[in-house]
């Protein structure tokens, strides 16, 4: 059990290195050098939100994160994921002014409750969505720039997926988070 969850981690780890990877051959293809995306992922982490019902596995869940400049400037990536079937609903990276990252949050805002997070748990879905989407994603590759270095282990929570809810009788039940256990939801 313990060398299962070893190779497991070995293996998303590998992902993500692959992933920082095709990041940097983007930014390095990218016309006139940094772009303002670039130059954002070495901002500090301001806030990182997510739908309250990320334990949820048949919800739409929202996230939201923010890294910010001394100066007022904002890079965010906001997003909404169907955890049925891990497809994206919407995804939206930017930078701009903090009203323009408070636009985006408070749209999301609109369909959910959101609860505060550290930003390791967007970096766990956005790298979620990447292994479970079939196709390219738009906004995808330009949000997995924005979380940068951020290891997704690093995640205190961790969404249900409905993928992740077993159909046949003899497979054996799904990990449970923590918030499940404690609450039996």
């Amino acid at each position: 059990m313990a060398d299962r969850k070893r190779q497991q981690a070995e293996a998303r780890r590998k992902r993500h290195l692959a992933r920082r990877e095709r990041a940097r051959e983007a930014r390095r293809r990218t016309k006139g050098g940094t772009t303002s995306l670039d130059a954002a992922t070495r901002w500090p982490w301001r806030e990182a939100w997510i739908g309250e019902a990320w334990h949820d596995p048949t919800a739409i869940l929202p996230a939201f994160a923010m890294r910010a400049h001394d100066d007022g400037r904002t890079a965010w990536v906001a997003f909404a994921v169907d955890l049925s079937d891990a497809s994206v609903v919407r995804i939206d990276v930017g930078v701009g002014r903090d009203g323009d990252a408070r636009a985006a949050l408070l749209v999301l805002s609109e369909a959910s409750t959101m609860l505060s997070t550290e930003p390791a748990t967007i970096a766990r879905l956005v790298d979620e969505i990447d292994d479970r989407s079939a196709g390219d994603v738009p906004g995808l590759d330009a949000a997995l720039r924005l979380m940068g270095d951020l290891d997704p282990d690093d995640a205190t929570l961790d969404a249900v997926f409905g993928a992740d809810t077993p159909t046949d009788p003899g497979t054996p039940a799904p990990r449970r988070s923590w918030f499940a256990r404690l609450f039996g939801r």
